[in-house]
């Protein structure tokens, strides 16, 4: 039998996520058991977890130390700051070098021009401009299917930290920029490439239960030329045509 492709990549997201799934407690049994500890590295998510069904107010006693709130956490509409037109999912926090602590969300769009889901990330302390002016953004983010059309279930976007403005003649470029977004359950890796040899790699994490899909945040400086972005299988094997990042990462 012939499957169509969108139902056949379905399927083999679900499959992964349940070897995943199966690992996942193989490992955590193992790590009891001997008493082991695991240090993260600062560049990864920190995610995973089961906390749904939380609002705002009650999770706010649970956040962790950089303030961002536990993964699964819902943010009642109407609550939280800025305000979520909908109710909005955590499904991944953590820290990057610049930027400091950020959290990543997705909410349904409801009565918006573009149908399906939102993924947006807010820098919940962002550092100052250069001339120590406060830095008065906080979230960036986008709506539709989460995937591109010619990369289905994988789409990027970018968050500049400090926004990119120009005062006085002089453009005061970001410190740092987070390319962030959503890879199908097979990707293991979410890596950025460039020129002479750059290479930029994550492992995506599985957000929370119930949820398709894994999330991935990786800071990279701008300028980098023509940079592209891309996630790999199992097999180190790329998964799609991968997508080139924008200004200011890549040269205008």
């Amino acid at each position: 039998m012939t499957l169509i492709p969108e139902l056949e990549a379905q399927l083999e997201d679900a499959a992964a996520r349940r070897r995943r799934r199966a690992r996942r407690r193989a490992v955590a049994s193992l790590a009891t058991a001997a008493g082991a500890a695991v240090l993260v590295s600062s560049l990864l998510l920190v995610g995973g977890g089961d906390e749904r069904g939380r609002g705002d107010r009650q999770a706010a006693q649970e956040r962790g130390p950089e303030g961002a709130l536990p993964v699964g956490t819902v943010i009642p509409k109407g609550e939280g700051t800025p305000p979520r037109e909908a109710d909005s999912t955590v499904v991944a926090t953590g820290t990057t070098p610049f930027a400091g602590a950020w959290q990543l969300e997705t909410s349904r769009n409801v009565g918006g021009p573009t149908p399906g889901r939102c993924l947006w990330i807010s820098v919940l302390d962002p550092p100052a401009y250069e001339d120590g002016t406060p830095d008065p953004s906080g979230g960036s983010g986008f709506c539709g299917e989460l995937g591109f059309r010619k990369t289905p279930g994988f789409t990027r976007a970018q968050k500049n930290v400090p926004t990119l403005r120009k005062v006085r003649g002089r453009l005061f470029l970001p410190k740092e920029v987070l390319v962030y977004g959503r890879v199908p359950e097979r990707a293991r890796r979410v890596v950025v490439t460039g020129k002479g040899g750059l290479r930029i790699d994550v492992e995506p994490h599985e957000g929370p239960k119930g949820m398709r899909g894994d999330f991935f945040v990786i800071p990279v400086r701008p300028r980098l030329g023509q940079a592209r972005i891309n996630w790999l299988d199992a097999d180190g094997r790329p998964g799609s045509r991968g997508i080139a990042l924008q200004p200011p990462v890549t040269s205008s």
